[in-house]
This record gives structure tokens, sequence and C-alpha cells, in this order.
């Protein structure tokens, strides 16, 4: 010690992560600080846990996971297997999880997947929410622009003729 009363020394924490535990939670491993002449124990080592992030567009709320996706609009008329590759399931080398998305589900709409959230405290799992989103990409806007096809979607979905005097035309930007 060299006459200071104390000794540099580095100790090594094992630091074990149960499921289930969440941002503010704190673990305590007592008298694993620095001991000093001037206390009669040494102190408590306290570690506070953060979230470190996660995937992108990946919501944490409690054991429940939220995300949007994005579907295309023939996905969304007919239904469609969507592919979660950022998962927190998901792990290197493993395969990504697929939701089937029913058809006729609109921009809106909450998919839930129940055992698919985060870990719970005590064993099991939270929900998965998906928010969908639909956006038609160019090659179906430019079939529905079609004249062509004018005809054959409005006697599919049962509308009349879209004929209304004294309505202005638009262009899409």
């Amino acid at each position: 010690c060299a006459g200071k009363g104390k000794v540099q020394e580095l100790k090594h924490l094992d630091v074990r992560i149960e499921p289930g535990v969440k941002a503010g939670d704190a673990m305590r491993f007592e008298e694993a600080c620095s001991e000093s002449v001037e206390y009669e124990r040494a102190g408590d080592v306290v570690i506070i846990l953060e979230d470190a992030g996660s995937a992108v567009g990946w919501v944490r709320k409690g054991a429940d996971l939220h995300l949007e996706i994005v579907i295309g609009l023939v996905d969304s008329l007919v239904g469609c297997v969507h592919t979660l590759d950022e998962h927190p399931k998901v792990r290197e080398g493993e395969e990504p999880v697929r939701v089937r998305v029913p058809a006729g589900v609109v921009t809106g709409d909450v998919l839930v997947v129940e055992g698919y959230g985060m870990p719970v405290k005590g064993g099991g799992f939270g929900v998965m929410h998906l928010t969908v989103r639909v956006m038609a990409d160019d090659g179906e806007r430019a079939a529905l622009r079609l004249e062509a096809n004018r005809g054959e979607l409005l006697e599919i979905f049962g509308r009349p003729g879209l004929v209304v005097d004294g309505a202005l035309d638009v262009r899409v930007a």
C-alpha cells in the first residue's frame, strides 16, 4: 500500500440480466465497492439498467412491442405473409419471424400477435402489435391509372362509373 492505507485492485462483477427486466430496474452488489479505512464496510455497487435501444421502428411499452409495417395495395387486398427480420427473437443465423396479414386490411389496422413481445418476469412473453400502413408501389399505381383496368375494377368492387358533372380534374404530383 506504500503507506497510503489502500491498494488499487480491479474487480470483476458477473451480471446476469434475467428475462423480463426493464429500464429503471436496479441490481445491487453488496459490499462490492471500494473499501476505505474511513468506513466500517465497503459500499454497495448499484447498477441501474437502461434501454439499449432497439432495431429501427420497434417501440417497447412494458412487455409489449409495437411496430408499423408497410404493405402494398395488392397485399392489403388479397393478404400476404410479412417478414420481420429485425424482431428481437431473431438472432444471427435464425429464421426471421413471419406473420400472416389477412386480406382486406387497411391503413391503421392493428395486427396482434400473442407471445411475440418481450419476456415477462416469471415467464411468458408480451404481445406484438403491428400497425398496418398500405402504400401502393409504382407498378400498382400505374395499373390503377390504366383506363383498360377501370371497368374491371369498378365491376369487382360493385361501384358505378365515376362521372360527376362539375368535378375538377386533378393530377397527382
